[in-house]
């Protein structure tokens, strides 16, 4: 399974998504600025500011 971390920059309010990382390796998240950061919601990069926001699935789409 596939997670996405949703971060938040803290001086635009804008939100942007991670690449997907797979569940296991879940606690080597790279931030929007390059830093390591905890994939946990309210988690904050001390390097750039920006906040964890969200942690969820991906969603996949199935082609039929």
């Amino acid at each position: 399974m596939n997670m996405i971390v949703v971060f938040e920059d803290q001086a635009t309010k804008q939100c942007q998504e991670s690449k997907p990382y797979a569940f296991a390796s879940a606690l080597e998240v790279r931030c929007l600025c390059g830093n390591l950061v905890h994939p946990i919601p309210g988690a904050w990069c001390p390097q750039c500011g920006a906040k964890v926001v969200e942690v969820r699935p991906e969603r996949r789409t199935e082609l039929n």
